[in-house]
């Protein structure tokens, strides 16, 4: 029995080590801006020269919620900043088409509510827009926002309460259409991670 053990683990060590080889090395690239920042969005950002770029906006730091948002470029290896987010908002979560940015969801940091507005900052990178018509049907926060097929947005998961996981999916169309519900999840899952 211990030599079958002594074996398994052996082969373990072995495809971890070989794994391990194979998976690159983490670089530390810096410290965000505002200091350590809890629930904020993070999404792809495309600046105005074409940069695919990393956005962080909103979430609750060290002075409490905060509204600030930036960008990290990779090619210059550096943060700059975006228009303050028009609301303070823990738990947002962020996705892009093309080159503009969206943000919906998260904590109401003065009513306690959940929310449901999405906000989107194009490649300009001047102002942030809301238009009613693109909010989410169930306001949540800690929930995922992805894009797929092109111009879709799809709002997953996250919390329609304190305590609750939502298993709902919502689709926004970027070009014009209601948002609607597609088929939700077969589970509730809460503080959702994308990437697009």
């Amino acid at each position: 029995m211990k030599t079958y053990k002594a074996i398994a683990i052996s082969v373990i060590c072995l495809c971890l080590s070989s794994s391990l080889a194979l998976a690159g090395v983490w670089d530390m690239i810096g410290h965000l801006p505002q200091g350590a920042v809890n629930d904020m969005a993070v999404g792809r950002y495309v600046d105005s020269l074409g940069n695919n770029c990393m956005a962080v906006v909103a979430g609750y730091g060290a002075s409490g919620y905060i509204s600030d948002a930036y960008y990290y470029d990779p090619v210059a290896d550096s943060w700059t900043g975006l228009p303050l987010f028009p609301i303070t908002s823990n738990g947002p979560a962020a996705a892009s088409v093309g080159d503009t940015l969206y943000v919906n969801g998260g904590y109401n940091s003065v009513t306690y509510a959940k929310r449901e507005s999405t906000f989107f900052n194009d490649v300009s990178g001047y102002m942030w827009f809301n238009f009613a018509s693109m909010n989410m049907l169930t306001p949540r926060l800690n929930h995922g926002l992805v894009n797929i097929y092109g111009h879709y947005l799809y709002a997953v998961g996250g919390a329609t309460t304190m305590s609750m996981a939502d298993s709902t999916v919502e689709r926004l169309d970027t070009q014009g259409g209601p948002p609607l519900y597609v088929k939700p999840m077969p589970q509730g899952r809460t503080n959702a991670v994308t990437s697009t």
